[in-house]
């Protein structure tokens, strides 16, 4: 599933919030929290497109550094940006979920980025296969 304005705002709307409930006023603060430039926070804050250039998608690197600054589950950025359902597969209890999300997040990148994308080639698949799937 490609990623839309909507998945950018999503992003952005969590970001703020996890922002300011860490108490952290400032974009100037996040960035010398997170060493991401205030520039490109401001542009994931607001869901920012630029005509010519497309989508300011935050690299999985970005992600990464935010998820530690802000106390969130990396699995949950990703999940706002459509890589992977946020909510429980009907054959696992949320349990079973929760101790899915926490092992992945402590995958390797690289391992991270090869389990995103087997999950987008099984979504590929079942929608090629089956058009009135569920799968994104």
């Amino acid at each position: 599933m490609p990623i839309t304005i909507d998945h950018l705002r999503a992003l952005g709307n969590e970001i703020r919030q996890r922002r300011k409930q860490n108490g952290i006023n400032t974009l100037r603060q996040l960035e010398q929290l997170s060493g991401v430039s205030r520039q490109f926070l401001s542009a994931i804050e607001n869901g920012y497109t630029a005509p010519k250039r497309g989508f300011t998608v935050p690299s999985d690197e970005t992600l990464e550094k935010l998820a530690s600054t802000l106390n969130i589950p990396l699995s949950r950025l990703h999940a706002l940006l459509g890589r992977f359902p946020d909510t429980p597969y009907p054959a696992y209890s949320d349990t079973e979920t929760a101790i899915i999300a926490e092992r992945y997040d402590k995958l390797p990148a690289v391992y991270k980025r090869i389990v995103r994308d087997a999950l987008q080639t099984a979504e590929a698949i079942a929608s090629e296969t089956d058009p009135d799937s569920n799968t994104g």
